[in-house]
């Protein structure tokens, strides 16, 4: 059992009324998988998730691209056997898992994650307080709410690399991995 870096973009927050069009999982061994799912219906998306997400700038659908590389079946497939028995780790899993759970239901599979999610950001805050680390390198005691970007530059990690970008589902994975190596170490070679 090991771990899978875990992100997506969705067209708003509800888990029942949302769809995710963008997934990004990183397997342990540094293998990046990056998915566009096709929307059957924008009719109900939140339109500041979509902006924010950049789903207009970067999802196939969105510019009219028709001949997708993989139907959302085999998308669904493909995210089942790659997460299959592992931990899910990212920034707040429990939103990605919750979607993703659905999104394998709807084409009549099961999630097969390992049922302990790993959030990176309170992984990262145990880590801190443990160590007396805090907001800009002086000592704080991490009450919530944490602000995530903070989190971030207090470990050091560069949020503005552009392998880290922002709201897109494979830089914030691989973000999550990140965080994640710098608290866990043991970083795959």
């Amino acid at each position: 059992m090991g771990v899978v870096f875990v992100d997506t973009e969705t067209t708003g927050l509800d888990p029942w009324r949302h769809e995710i069009w963008e997934i990004a999982l990183i397997e342990e061994n540094g293998k990046e998988h990056l998915f566009y799912p096709v929307l059957s219906n924008l009719e109900g998306a939140d339109l500041i998730a979509l902006n924010i997400g950049g789903w207009f700038e970067r999802a196939p659908q969105a510019k009219g691209i028709q001949n997708y590389h993989l139907d959302n079946l085999s998308i669904a497939e493909k995210v089942m056997k790659i997460t299959w028995g592992e931990h899910l780790v990212g920034a707040i899993p429990s939103f990605d898992a919750e979607r993703l759970t659905n999104f394998l239901r709807s084409y009549g599979l099961v999630a097969g994650w390992h049922y302990h999610l790993i959030d990176v950001e309170a992984l990262a805050i145990g880590y801190m307080r443990g160590h007396g680390v805090g907001t800009h390198g002086e000592s704080t005691d991490w009450s919530p709410p944490y602000k995530s970007d903070e989190i971030i530059k207090s470990m050091g990690i560069d949020r503005d690399k552009p392998e880290y970008t922002k709201h897109t589902a494979m830089g914030d994975a691989r973000l999550a991995r990140e965080v994640y190596y710098q608290v866990m170490g043991n970083r795959p070679q």
